[in-house]
């Protein structure tokens, strides 16, 4: 597993591609959002998060301290963005709010 190192602080979202079965793990990406530009990838927040698969277009909002472990599925591309407001978000892609602190990209 590769430790990688983003920093909200950039003006440009990081890009990163990945391998099937390859896994990267980062615990920099507090506020930020990861999204799947290409391909499958499985996000495991540690300490008790919740895991998620994201395919294709879909993102996660990263609002814990939390270890972030990401593992490709397929041939997969993700970004990370940095905040904007209160909550990250890539270009054409819109949070929607479903509850309190529950944001979807549509």
């Amino acid at each position: 597993m590769k430790t990688i190192q983003i920093s909200a602080q950039g003006a440009s979202p990081v890009r990163l591609s990945l391998d099937p079965r390859e896994v990267i793990a980062t615990s920099e990406a507090d506020g930020m959002a990861v999204k799947s530009l290409r391909g499958s990838v499985w996000v495991t927040l540690d300490d008790g998060g919740a895991d998620h698969i994201l395919n294709q277009g879909e993102s996660l909002p990263i609002t814990t301290g939390r270890r972030v472990v990401i593992e490709a599925l397929t041939h997969s591309e993700i970004g990370f963005s940095k905040p904007q407001g209160r909550f990250s978000h890539f270009p054409g892609i819109t949070p929607t709010r479903y509850a309190e602190d529950c944001w979807v990209c549509l």
